[in-house]
C-alpha cells in the first residue's frame, strides 16, 4: 500500500461529493470504498481530484467487508435473525479415517483445526444462554469428535446446561475408547442425546 496522499473527492453512482476517509494507492483512475460519515461507500478515484487527507482502500481488499452493500453498489441480500435453533461446534479436523469425500479433508495428520477445548465451549454456550438466543441444539461434528481430548467434558456441559445434544461420528475406535463415559452420560441424560453415525462403504456403489 502506497503512502498518504491528498485527495479531494470521490464519485458514488448518483454522482454526490463524498470526502471521506480512505487510503491512496499509486494508481490514478480506479474503483475504490471510503468511509464516509463512518459508512463504507464505493467511489472512482481520479486524476485532479486532490485537496485534503484521507485514506484510501483498494476495492479488492474490501470485497465483504461492507454488510449491506456489495462491490458493485448494490444492497445485499439478507435474513433477519430470528433465533439461534442449533448451534454446531467443530471439534477439530483429526478423523482417523481419511475419506477422499470428506468434505473438510479429515484425516489423522489433518489438525489445521485445532481441538475446541471445554473453556472455549462454555464461553459460547454462555454467550448463547446470557443473549436469550433461544438455542435448543448443540451439534458436534469435526473431523472425528471423539478424538477430541475435551469430547466427554465437552458433552457432559452441554447436557448439564440443557440442551439436546447431536454427535457426528463415525463410531469407530475414538468413539470406542469412551464407551464407559458415554453410558454414564447415557443414564443421566439418555433423552437429550443423539449419535448420528457415518455408514461409509469402501465400494462407492456399497456406500
Amino acid at each position: 500500500m502506497a503512502a498518504r496522499n491528498a485527495v479531494k473527492w470521490l464519485r458514488w453512482p448518483d454522482s454526490e461529493r463524498l470526502i471521506g476517509s480512505i487510503y491512496q494507492l499509486s494508481s490514478t483512475n480506479y474503483p475504490a470504498y471510503i468511509v464516509y460519515k463512518g459508512q463504507l461507500k464505493q467511489g472512482q478515484l481520479k486524476k485532479g481530484q486532490l485537496n485534503m487527507d484521507i485514506d484510501l482502500i483498494e476495492l479488492r481488499d474490501l470485497s465483504f467487508f461492507d454488510p449491506q452493500f456489495t462491490v458493485t453498489g448494490e444492497p445485499r441480500a439478507h435474513v433477519d435473525f430470528a433465533g439461534l435453533k442449533t448451534l454446531c461446534f467443530n471439534t477439530g479436523t483429526q478423523c482417523n479415517l481419511a475419506c477422499s469425500h470428506c468434505y473438510i479433508e479429515s484425516s489423522p495428520s489433518n489438525n489445521l483445526l485445532s481441538y475446541i477445548s471445554l473453556t472455549e465451549v462454555q464461553g459460547f454456550l454462555n454467550e448463547v444462554q446470557n443473549n436469550d438466543y433461544g438455542a435448543e441444539e448443540i451439534g458436534l461434528t469435526g473431523g472425528e469428535p471423539f478424538m477430541n481430548p475435551d469430547i466427554i467434558p465437552i458433552m457432559a456441559e452441554i447436557l448439564r446446561r440443557g440442551f439436546k445434544l447431536l454427535v457426528l461420528t463415525n463410531a469407530m475406535k475414538p468413539l470406542q475408547n469412551h464407551s464407559r463415559a458415554l453410558l454414564q452420560l447415557k443414564r443421566l441424560y439418555g433423552p437429550q442425546i443423539t449419535i448420528r453415525v457415518s455408514m461409509d462403504h469402501y465400494q462407492p456403489e456399497r456406500h
